[in-house]
């Protein structure tokens, strides 16, 4: 006779299951979950570093501070005046002109400057200068003693004989390297 056999047990076999070996891959689960969360904070750490300026000057907050100091520059010693460097192979024929004019005015004394950026680390200010240098631009350091701030670094251009040649050589600064200057009046020392 062929058929089930129906409601009878046929014996029932108990399987133990190991506990332990599931807590320890539960466990390593955990773990490497963790660690997925703790590499996906550091590349977005690493990412928001990459959205950075890469600029070596520091954090420029001469808009913010510039308000709030005097605009002629302190009392300083004398300083040796600088003598323009002139590129020769230059072909725009607007650099031409600037550097026909200041050529015009060397040794000349000038009462406008360009006021371009001020710094709490000297270092900061010679970054720049040597950026400024490189564009030849004529500029200096200036240390300014400001009350309840302590000492700041102007880097200061010029000087230029007229308000208009200070203002061209602003927006010269300004297209060249992307620096937003203050035109102020006022002597040397």
């Amino acid at each position: 006779m062929a058929g089930w056999w129906l409601g009878k047990s046929q014996g029932t076999v108990r399987v133990q299951v190991d506990r332990s070996a599931e807590r320890r891959l539960q466990a390593q689960l955990v773990e490497r979950e963790r660690r997925i969360q703790a590499l996906q904070k550091e590349n977005a750490k690493l990412r928001q570093q990459l959205r950075k300026p890469k600029d070596d000057l520091g954090e420029l907050t001469f808009y913010h501070e510039l308000p709030k100091q005097s605009v002629t520059p302190a009392p300083m010693g004398p300083e040796v005046a600088r003598q323009p460097r002139i590129k020769r192979d230059s072909t725009k024929k607007e650099d031409h002109v600037s550097r026909v004019i200041e050529r015009e005015l060397a040794g000349k004394t000038g009462g406008f400057r360009i006021q371009i950026s001020s710094f709490r680390r000297r270092t900061d200010a010679e970054t720049l200068l040597r950026k400024l240098r490189r564009q030849h631009v004529t500029a200096s350091i200036r240390a300014v003693e400001v009350a309840g701030k302590g000492r700041w670094y102007r880097v200061i251009a010029g000087p230029y004989h007229s308000r208009l040649l200070a203002e061209h050589a602003r927006k010269t600064i300004e297209r060249k390297l992307k620096l937003h200057g203050l035109v102020v009046y006022g002597s040397e020392r």
